[in-house]
């Protein structure tokens, strides 16, 4: 038999590792270092901070992309649009514009069109969507997009039933003769009847 060992001679063992708190580790993953506990707490620590922080920035990215163009679009929308009103100022606009594609019978998409949002006057949805798509908040604009697309009864309806809206200092038109159902931020909301 060639190469066979003495029976004498004992199998390579590998070491089994210990988890910070003294137990033995099972060895099961002591090939991933990644999983592999070390008897100082801050290895294991940092390992997991590590594992958690690819996680979701691994998340964080495949979140947008799993978006489809129309939620994206709509996130670039509310961002141009009130992403100096943060979060509330956001969802107020997406209630606006859910409540007009409700009316209209489109798609939120089919109602962000120039002429209806100044922030798309003179840019195409593409321009708009590479100018903020690596906004820090396009992914709060775009959770706001996916319920306003997906669960518009999660909308909180913060605007009162507004159809439309407005800087508060801009009196446009359309507003002549019509009182604000609310005003959030530097943003007046208006329930026009059609």
């Amino acid at each position: 038999m060639p190469h066979s060992r003495p029976e004498s001679a004992a199998a390579p063992t590998v070491p089994m590792p210990f988890y910070s708190d003294g137990r033995k580790s099972d060895g099961a993953h002591s090939h991933l270092p990644l999983f592999q506990p070390l008897a100082s707490g801050w290895g294991l620590w940092w390992r997991t901070w590590v594992l958690f922080a690819v996680l979701g920035w691994i998340c964080g990215v495949s979140s947008v992309h799993a978006a489809t163009y129309g939620q994206q679009v709509v996130a670039a929308v509310l961002l141009a649009e009130a992403r100096g009103e943060g979060v509330e100022g956001m969802a107020a606009v997406a209630e606006v514009m859910r409540r007009r594609a409700d009316a209209q019978g489109t798609t939120l998409l089919g109602v962000a069109r120039p002429g209806a949002f100044s922030s798309l006057n003179g840019k195409t949805h593409e321009e708009l969507l590479r100018e903020f798509q690596r906004h820090r908040l396009f992914p709060q604009a775009l959770e706001i997009s996916r319920t306003a697309y997906n669960q518009p009864h999660k909308l909180r309806n913060i605007t009162r039933g507004a159809t439309h809206f407005t800087h508060k200092a801009e009196r446009p038109h359309w507003a002549v003769g019509h009182a604000p159902v609310v005003v959030i931020g530097n943003h007046a909301f208006y329930r026009l009847e059609r």
